[in-house]
């Protein structure tokens, strides 16, 4: 009797044994599985965005795009004086004076007015009414040039009398600086941030900015030169020392039409 129940616990224990055994092997397995899947995806994923991120992978721009890319980035054509074919590079440190009609970039501003002040010589300016055109000279070489307007009067003559809306023609010279983008006139902003006050017979000439850059090219102001406003800026910070510090004035030219026109 004792025998058939010792038998019995016997088989039990032993099939209980074999039942963990094949638990713990499916346990495994199944863990080993989901461990490699998950392996899986993790390598699959990686890869697909180290491939996503290469420049193979990239979506090629189609030549509609670069068309459109290039048309905004082309800059605008116009024919070319030969005074800007032919102006000599400053030294070496300016290879060619920008475009009139563009404001500058304002780190490339920085750079160039760098360079341009650690060059040898003066500051001169040369204003051409005619060609709506601020010239600015260092050292006798042209660095930059500016797009203006000038007076409304449409003759667009030599100053006469006070109130004539004409831009006076003669030698001048920067006297100060001053801070002018809180004035108003006619109830705006109108001056942009600097005004160079001119050494004139006529009071309250200056080169100034503008809060209507699309004024540029024309007649327009009451007598004064315009610039736009990041070009004023720019101007300022060329010729401030040699206004504020140096005994040597800024000359400022202003004429009807320069010898040469086109041709200079």
């Amino acid at each position: 009797m004792n025998s058939g129940v010792n038998s019995q616990k016997l088989f039990y224990v032993i099939s209980s044994f074999f039942l963990l055994v094949l638990i713990i092997f499916t346990l495994r397995v199944n863990y080993a599985s989901s461990a490699s899947n998950v392996e899986d995806g993790a390598l699959k994923t990686f890869a697909a965005n180290m491939q996503a991120s290469s420049p193979a992978a990239r979506p090629q721009r189609t030549d509609a795009v670069k068309n459109a890319e290039s048309e905004v980035s082309k800059p605008e054509e116009k024919e070319t004086s030969a005074e800007e074919k032919n102006a000599p590079a400053a030294s070496g440190e300016v290879s060619a004076a920008p475009a009139a009609s563009a404001a500058p970039d304002s780190i490339a501003s920085i750079i160039s007015v760098e360079k341009i002040k650690k060059m040898p010589g003066d500051f001169s300016i040369v204003v051409d009414k005619s060609r709506y055109l601020l010239k600015l000279y260092k050292g006798g070489k042209l660095v930059k040039k500016y797009k203006v307007a000038i007076g409304r009067n449409p003759d667009g003559a030599d100053k006469k009398s006070k109130g004539d809306l004409r831009t006076p023609e003669g030698n001048f010279h920067i006297v100060s600086i001053h801070k002018s983008d809180k004035w108003l006139h006619e109830g705006k902003y109108a001056y942009g941030p600097w005004f160079l006050r001119l050494k004139t017979p006529w009071q309250g000439i200056g080169i100034h900015g503008t809060d209507e850059p699309e004024s540029l090219g024309k007649k327009a102001s009451e007598g004064c030169i315009r610039l736009h406003s990041d070009c004023i800026a720019e101007l300022k910070k060329l010729v401030e020392d040699q206004v504020t510090k140096s005994k040597k004035k800024v000359k400022v030219d202003v004429f009807a039409k320069c010898e040469g026109g086109e041709d200079e």
